[in-house]
């Protein structure tokens, strides 16, 4: 999961972004095929989700619960 704050993406910056999340995530961790939700805007009006809709779900379910912890993280430049 990874979360934008500070600004709204496009539909193509998103995935962009959730391409960069997977590539970052197999190099580190060897995942073939890990899957991304990326969550965008900081309140309920301006919150929303982007992935595999069983993905978006899981998640949508776990920031209900406040099962989530964020912290900062950063790309390297591709």
């Amino acid at each position: 999961m990874l979360r934008v704050r500070d600004e709204l993406l496009d539909a193509d910056e998103v995935e962009e972004l959730a391409e960069r999340m997977r590539e970052q995530a197999l190099s580190k961790y060897g995942e073939q095929s890990p899957t991304v939700v990326v969550v965008q805007g900081d309140s309920k009006e301006t919150l929303r989700l982007f992935g595999e809709p069983f993905a978006v779900t899981r998640v949508r379910t776990a920031m209900f619960n406040a099962a989530l912890r964020w912290r900062d993280f950063e790309l390297p430049e591709s």
